[in-house]
């Protein structure tokens, strides 16, 4: 494996390990020998599963802290909506996950 191929499956584990856990990112980034600042560097921002009332594109939610929330932003505007007020798309966000579940 190249020092790439590496590097590109440290931070696929650390985004998985982010979105799909409840652990602290103190104690993610602890388990993956990462500051917590190259752990948020390696999180990519999790589908929310509807689209941009403003533009049309996906929407996102850019931590976890905004899933939780329900609060998804839009990558091309800059908008950002409540996922609870949106009809939801193909890409199989669970509103019940925006609560907190």
């Amino acid at each position: 494996m190249t020092a790439t191929q590496l590097a590109d499956a440290q931070q696929e584990r650390a985004n998985r390990m982010y979105w799909n856990s409840s652990e602290t990112v103190d104690r993610i980034a602890e388990q993956l020998g990462m500051s917590r600042n190259a752990l948020y560097s390696s999180v990519r921002p999790a589908a929310a599963g509807v689209d941009c009332p403003d533009c049309g594109d996906e929407l996102v939610f850019p931590n976890r802290t905004s899933r939780t929330a329900g609060r998804a932003l839009c990558l091309s505007c800059d908008a950002t909506h409540s996922v609870a007020d949106l009809p939801a798309t193909d890409a199989g966000f669970s509103r019940a996950g925006a609560a907190g579940g």
